[in-house]
């Protein structure tokens, strides 16, 4: 209610009674059917004129509409009908998003004196559906009730329209932008997404603008992998805008094949994605079509698809010959990448008809590397586990205090490999365990069987299309084992281990596809390993030297992936280490001794073999030489059943970095 005015807004129906009205108004008129207003009860105090004061906006086509408005007899009947065809245009919110609008031209009105009802007659000539209406003042109109969910900065801007399977409209035309200001304002940032089977056979604008230009506008054709199927091989045809000669900067994207439109023209751009060569289907087939200075470009091929030299496929295929093929370019960077794995260098084909093109060369792309990178950085970080189970030898058997024990060490690092491009691993290990030490014939028996867990992360740079971009990798594994040592009493000692579990390796923002989609993945094996040492200790007065030598090797099963409907395959990886060294421990007999020491460790494999599509990638290996030095303390108390050992790494050659490690036991 306005003051004291019944207004009723696009309404029809019964009320139960009306009090005190002095006018009854009808505003946005449905044109789709009659509008009533009965009262089913009394009505007092309620005089005035009944008003028609607008036509309502909606889903209708052009052409001549007549509807009747009629009210209660209990209700006036002098009719002001004189508003009614000063409002030429009105816009209506579309139930999803978007917006109707409607110019009615020729309005008249019929109404006998002293009638309750009134014959309304117009003609609608223009009839749109449009993600944004620009009305003759230049002023914006949006579906208000999508824009109430959005943020401030957004309410105004054009919103993106859907036309898709099961999409119905009455309307002539569809327009991301539909712009009819006086002023010339203009159409920019309309967004039109089209896919699937349509019943539609309008036309489809970027952007429309009676007065002004329309640029920045984008049509996307099969943009979900579901090809657009016209029913009418001449409906449904797609403008960039109203003229070439008003348009800038506006875009058709066509993704896959088998797409079918009617006519298309006025873009100043066309681009293809996700297309498959050797496909009996165009990209595109259309009844006819305008290529006048439009540039044409192939973006990217869908992946999974093993591509050959002499492949083909045609981008854009017309039932009539095509205007301006003269002046229409055909655009690609020197390689197409398919998928993530494979470029293809191309050459093209122009008819009157056709634009086709053909695989000159087919070779693997570089930013694969960095996927079998990964393998070797996961091998790199498990192999500092098998370091932890060793080491935890050293405590379980670090005094002459013999029964049950428990054991534990953590363990934290941040290495850089050589191989795996100069990758860098920051990560934390962890181990528990139960052990015993006895005596056996003439020496001690130390044993333990353990848990053992590592969480990790690294960064990867890699290069496409000419363009740096961060990868983030992540590494867990979690395991078990058991570890012997027999130490005899004249200072030689033997020991071994074995440990196995699983592996998971991951990545974000891996790879990219010819579109600049970023894909990560994940990957999960399974692992073995062992190792065997010997050693001798060498009392010196008060101190102690240890000089060993261990071998350690590591078995890593295969693992197959897709990334892009590309597949990768990771061959199974074996790491086979020899470690030798000498540690020297002073003041055996304190509470709190310090050692130092220094080792030498070879890598004599270590190498990653992958698979990506049809290619054997570039190998990565860890192999090579490392030289450790170390520096730490060990505190065991002979009235303590604790034990401590605190040790510091630092490594330089295949791996570069520092460690730290702290370890607990405790004697039952």
């Amino acid at each position: 209610m306005k003051e004291n005015t019944l207004v009723l807004d696009g309404w029809s129906g019964t009320v139960s009674g009306l009090y005190n009205f002095q006018g009854i108004s009808f505003e946005n008129i449905a044109l789709n059917k009659d509008t009533e207003l009965d009262v089913s009860g009394a009505v007092n105090n309620v005089s005035g004129d009944i008003t028609l004061s607008s036509l309502g906006a909606g889903d209708y086509g052009t052409g001549e509409k007549t509807v009747t408005v009629s009210w209660d007899e209990k209700l006036g009947t002098n009719v002001d009908s004189t508003n009614l065809s000063q409002k030429s245009w009105a816009e209506a919110d579309r139930g999803e998003r978007g917006v109707f609008v409607n110019h009615f031209s020729e309005t008249s009105v019929s109404h006998e004196d002293g009638g309750h009802q009134a014959s309304i007659s117009t003609t609608i000539d223009t009839s749109a559906l449009t993600g944004q209406f620009i009305d003759e003042n230049g002023d914006a109109h949006v579906n208000s009730q999508y824009a109430a969910a959005l943020p401030e900065d957004q309410k105004d801007m054009p919103q993106a329209l859907l036309i898709g399977d099961g999409f119905t409209t009455n309307v002539d035309t569809v327009a991301g932008v539909y712009d009819v200001s006086t002023s010339g304002k203009g159409a920019t940032g309309g967004q039109v997404y089209i896919s699937g089977d349509t019943e539609y056979a309008g036309a489809v604008y970027a952007g429309y603008s009676e007065n002004g230009t329309a640029s920045g506008n984008t049509v996307y054709v099969g943009y979900d992998g579901s090809a657009v199927k016209a029913a009418d091989a001449s409906g449904l045809s797609v403008y960039g805008a109203t003229n070439k000669e008003n348009g800038t900067n506006n875009a058709l994207h066509v993704y896959g094949n088998g797409n079918q439109l009617g006519s298309i023209g006025q873009f100043n751009s066309i681009s293809f994605d996700e297309v498959t060569f050797n496909d009996s289907t165009a990209a595109l087939s259309v009844t006819s079509a305008d290529l006048t200075n439009t540039d044409l470009s192939l973006n990217s091929l869908k992946g999974g698809t093993a591509y050959q030299e002499g492949d083909h496929v045609t981008l854009i295929q017309s039932a009539n010959a095509m205007e301006g093929m003269d002046s229409a370019s055909v655009t690609y960077s020197d390689k197409v990448t398919a998928g993530v794995t494979q470029d293809l260098q191309i050459e093209t084909e122009k008819t009157a008809n056709a634009i086709s093109m053909t695989v000159k060369n087919v070779s693997l792309n570089p930013q694969t590397t960095v996927i079998a990178e990964n393998r070797t950085a996961a091998a790199a970080f498990l192999n500092q586990g098998a370091d932890i189970a060793a080491d935890s030898l050293d405590l379980l058997g670090s005094d002459y205090k013999y029964g049950l024990r428990t054991f534990g060490a953590v363990y934290g690092n941040r290495s850089t490999y050589d191989a795996a491009g100069d990758m860098k691993i920051n990560g934390w290990s962890e181990i528990v365990g139960l052990g015993n030490v006895h005596r056996k014939g003439a020496g001690d028996l130390s044993w333990g069987v353990f848990y053992e867990n590592g969480t990790g992360n690294y960064r990867t740079w890699n290069e496409f299309n000419n363009e740096m971009f961060r990868g983030d990798g992540s590494l867990l594994y979690n395991g078990g084992g058991a570890a012997v040592r027999y130490k005899r009493d004249d200072g030689w000692y033997y020991e071994a281990g074995v440990r196995a579990g699983t592996l998971s390796a991951s990545m974000e923002n891996a790879v990219k596809d010819g579109n600049g989609n970023s894909y990560g993945f994940d990957s999960d094996s399974t692992y073995w390993g062992m190792h065997a040492g010997l050693g001798r200790l060498i009392e010196t007065g008060r101190g102690e030297w240890n000089v060993y030598g261990k071998y350690f090797h590591t078995d890593i099963d295969g693992d197959s992936f897709t990334i892009d409907g590309d597949r990768f395959a990771f061959d199974s990886l074996t790491s086979d280490r020899l470690r030798l060294g000498a540690r020297y421990t002073a003041d055996r007999a304190k509470r709190w001794s310090l050692y130092c020491g220094l080792a030498w460790e070879y890598e004599f494999s270590g190498d990653s073999h992958m698979r990506a599509g049809r290619w054997d990638t570039p190998e990565q290996s860890l192999g090579g030489s490392t030289g450790i030095a170390e520096i730490g303390t060990v505190w065991q108390p002979d009235d303590s059943p604790w034990q401590a050992n605190i040790n510091l790494k630092g490594y330089a050659g295949e791996r570069d970095g520092f460690s730290g490690m702290v370890q607990l036991a405790y004697t039952f």
